[in-house]
């Protein structure tokens, strides 16, 4: 989630909120793989993405969910708020803000 959303998001629930537990989230799931890859391509880099088993590498457990999703679904009806910024957009921006 871009910045300005999270902070657009943050101040709706100070403003709107009814004591509930709301989640900002964004209508599409994005994988860790996927962000590196989008990354790597808003940059032109010519690095690689290197996978590695995600339990092994973090000591998960079987048990322990290996996927979260923050839907957003609540903060759109609780708040009257979604965020306003695609990914590919915010990466764009952020990136082009980076000092060269």
């Amino acid at each position: 989630m871009f910045v300005q959303d999270a902070v657009d998001g943050t101040i709706a629930a100070c403003e709107r909120g009814s004591g509930a537990v709301v989640n900002l989230g964004g209508p599409q799931e994005t994988s860790i793989a996927d962000l590196a890859e989008q990354i790597l391509s808003t940059t032109s880099s010519n690095s690689t993405v290197q996978r590695i088993a995600l339990p092994a590498a973090l000591g998960l457990t079987s048990e322990e969910p290996h996927r979260r999703s923050a839907t957003g679904v609540l903060a759109a009806e609780l708040l009257d708020w979604k965020p306003q910024t695609s990914l590919n957009e915010g990466l764009k921006t952020t990136w082009s803000s980076w000092p060269a």
